[in-house]
C-alpha cells in the first residue's frame, strides 16, 4: 500500500512540476488573478505532496524498522529454537550412546553368562554321559558275569587220565573262572563202541572229581574219544594210551567241536601241538598249549616218549 502511495505522490509531484513550468507559456499575463490563483494552488499542492511524501517515507521507514525488529526477534527465536534443538540432539545423542553402550555391555554380559551356562551344562552332560556309560559297562559286566556263572562262560572241562600199573583213573577237571553244570561224560573207542558213561552235577576250577577207572590189562594201546556235554556247551577230548616197554604213556587233546565242519582233523595244525624236545630232559614232562579264544584247540598234553609220526607229531584221529 505504501509503495503505491509513494509512486502516486511521485507522479503527482512530477505532474505539478510540469504544470508549474508550463504556466509561463499558458498565461502570458502574470498579473491576472487566475494566474496568481493557479500558482498558489500549485505551490500549495507541491507543499502538500512534499509533506505527504515525507510522511509516507517516515511511515515506510517505521514499518521497515518494525518489520526488521520483528524479523530479528523471529530470527533470534528461531536461533534459540535451533540452539535448543541442537542441545536436545546432543543430549539425546549422549543418552543414546550411553544406552547403546549399556545395551552392548548387557548383551556381552548375557553372552558370557550364556557361554558359561552352556559350558557348565556341557560339563554336566559329559559327566552324566560318562557316569551312564560307566553304569552301563558295569551293568553289562555284572550281567556278563551273572550269565557266565550260569552258562560257564569261557570255562571248559576235560578228563585227566592218571595211570597206575595197568589201570587208568579218570579225573574230571575244568579251566576257567566259572563253574560248569550238569556234565555228562561219554567215553568210547575211536571208530568203536561206547565204553562208559559218567555223570557229574557240577565242576569248578578248584575241584577235581574222580569219575571212574578203566582196566588196561592184556593190551598195549588204547585210543579213546571222550565227549563232555555241559548245560550249554560240548567239549571233546582225544586220549591215546600206549605201553612202551613197561610204562604206560599218555597223550590227550581237548577241543571244542565245530558242528558245521564235518572233518574234525582239519583244524589241527603243526603249530597247535608241542613237538618232542631236541635234547631229552632228565625226567619225563608233559607239553601243553592253551589257545582259546579264538582257536578250537583248548589243551594239549603229550608225554615226552609218546610215539610220534615221521613229522614229530601225534596222529590224533588215527588208530594204529
Amino acid at each position: 500500500m505504501l509503495i503505491f502511495l509513494k509512486v502516486l505522490l511521485q507522479l503527482v509531484t512530477v505532474v505539478s512540476a510540469i504544470v508549474s513550468s508550463s504556466l509561463d507559456y499558458k498565461w502570458h499575463d502574470k498579473r491576472t488573478k487566475s494566474f496568481k490563483t493557479g500558482r498558489i494552488i500549485l505551490f500549495t499542492l507541491t507543499g502538500v505532496l512534499l509533506l505527504l511524501s515525507i510522511g509516507v517515507t517516515i511511515v515506510d521507514d517505521y514499518q521497515s524498522n518494525r518489520k526488521e525488529e520483528e524479523l530479528s526477534a523471529d530470527l533470534k527465536k528461531v536461533q534459540g529454537q535451533n540452539d535448543g534443538l541442537q542441545q536436545s540432539i546432543k543430549v539425546l545423542g549422549v543418552q543414546s550412546s550411553d544406552l547403546l553402550q549399556k545395551q552392548e555391555e548387557g548383551l556381552v554380559s548375557l553372552l558370557v553368562d550364556q557361554r558359561t551356562l552352556n559350558d557348565q551344562t556341557g560339563t554336566k552332560i559329559e559327566r552324566a554321559s560318562d557316569l551312564l556309560q560307566s553304569n552301563i559297562k558295569e551293568t553289562v559286566a555284572k550281567q556278563s558275569t551273572t550269565l557266565a556263572n550260569i552258562t560257564g562262560g569261557d570255562s571248559f572241562c576235560y578228563v585227566s587220565p592218571e595211570l597206575t600199573d595197568d589201570t587208568v583213573k579218570w579225573q574230571l577237571k575244568s579251566r576257567g573262572k566259572f563253574p560248569l553244570y550238569d556234565i555228562a561224560v561219554s567215553v568210547e573207542e575211536i571208530f568203536g563202541e561206547k565204553i562208559a558213561t559218567y555223570q557229574s552235577p557240577t565242576v569248578s576250577t578248584m575241584v577235581s572229581k574222580p569219575l571212574g577207572e578203566l582196566s588196561l590189562q592184556s593190551i598195549t594201546r588204547k585210543d579213546l574219544e571222550i565227549t563232555m556235554r555241559t548245560r550249554y556247551a560240548v567239549f571233546k577230548e582225544i586220549v591215546k594210551l600206549v605201553k612202551v616197554k613197561e610204562d604206560w604213556l599218555v597223550a590227550y587233546l581237548v577241543y571244542k567241536p565245530d558242528f558245521v565242519q564235518s572233518d574234525d582233523d582239519d583244524f589241527l595244525t603243526a603249530k597247535e601241538e608241542p613237538k618232542p624236545y631236541a635234547t631229552p630232559p632228565r625226567r619225563p614232562i608233559s607239553g601243553g598249549i592253551l589257545s582259546y579264544p579264538p582257536g578250537r584247540i583248548l589243551l594239549v598234553s603229550v608225554d615226552y616218549n609218546f610215539p610220534r609220526n615221521e613229522n614229530g607229531y601225534v596222529d590224533w584221529f588215527s588208530r594204529e
